[in-house]
């Protein structure tokens, strides 16, 4: 925390910081209704505060991972220990969370990647457009799955620089493992973005000299992602799925998206 605070920067980061806790507070209601639907009505079955048979489909097929929902809903659980009952206010805290964590990512990719840019306007540009765009406040509070998949994945791709720097491809552990994680994370939280995440490996492959234990310490990342998942479907539905597997054949193979 402190070289966030002792960077030139530091005013930048500070009125990031206000804006997105004030907009976690006045920005209120869901963005899209999944935010809403396929999250925190997912938790509220949960607490047996809604029956099955009234919660979108996608419950009953199975389809959508339940690490958001899972999240939220031992989130809400501390609240209520806490004597934080009221929903508008435990909301807000999950608004606050996504945002802050939404700075983190930022101002972490500011500290990583403005200091290859040779002219220090641009740096500091760079740094105030990344910091205070408009409307990113709004977004970035947003609980929903998609926000958490590009804040994962962004937050994955800041172990490439020091995969990049080790010569030939020789990175530590850490960054390799932080690397597939927060791959198969961000996955997990919106499988859409898997395009992406096949990007990535692809340039990885491409511009890297690679080694076979390299790939290998990835994929022992993502797949370490991929247990926990299971582990947390299995406890929401009560059964052992793999969503993705059965999103592709609900929304694809019996095209059921192509109704919405």
């Amino acid at each position: 925390m402190r070289k966030y605070f002792e960077s030139p920067y530091r005013n930048y980061f500070i009125l990031a910081l206000c804006c997105h806790i004030i907009g976690a507070w006045f920005i209120m209601g869901y963005h899209q209704m999944d935010e809403h639907f396929m999250i925190l009505e997912f938790s509220k079955y949960k607490f047996g505060q809604a029956p099955s048979n009234i919660i979108p489909w996608e419950f009953s097929e199975k389809i959508r991972p339940t690490l958001q929902p899972s999240f939220a809903h031992f989130f809400f659980e501390l609240c209520k220990t806490l004597g934080l009952k009221d929903p508008f206010v435990q909301v807000f805290f999950l608004r606050l969370i996504s945002g802050l964590l939404a700075c983190w990512v930022i101002f972490k990719t500011i500290l990583v990647v403005l200091p290859n840019l040779k002219q220090q306007s641009v740096r500091r540009i760079s740094a105030a457009v990344l910091c205070l765009f408009w409307f990113m406040p709004y977004l970035d509070v947003r609980f929903s799955s998609e926000n958490m998949a590009g804040l994962s994945f962004m937050a994955s791709l800041l172990f490439i620089p020091d995969i990049f720097k080790a010569q030939k491809f020789n990175a530590s552990f850490k960054s390799l493992f932080g690397l597939g994680f927060g791959l198969a994370c961000s996955f997990y939280f919106r499988f859409q973005i898997a395009f992406s995440i096949i990007g990535v490996l692809l340039w990885l492959l491409w511009y890297l000299n690679s080694k076979f234990k390299s790939y290998f310490y990835i994929f022992i990342g993502a797949a370490t992602a991929v247990f926990f998942q299971l582990l947390i479907d299995r406890w929401f539905y009560g059964d052992w799925v793999l969503s993705p597997l059965r999103y592709y054949q609900a929304n694809i193979v019996r095209d059921a998206a192509s109704t919405y």
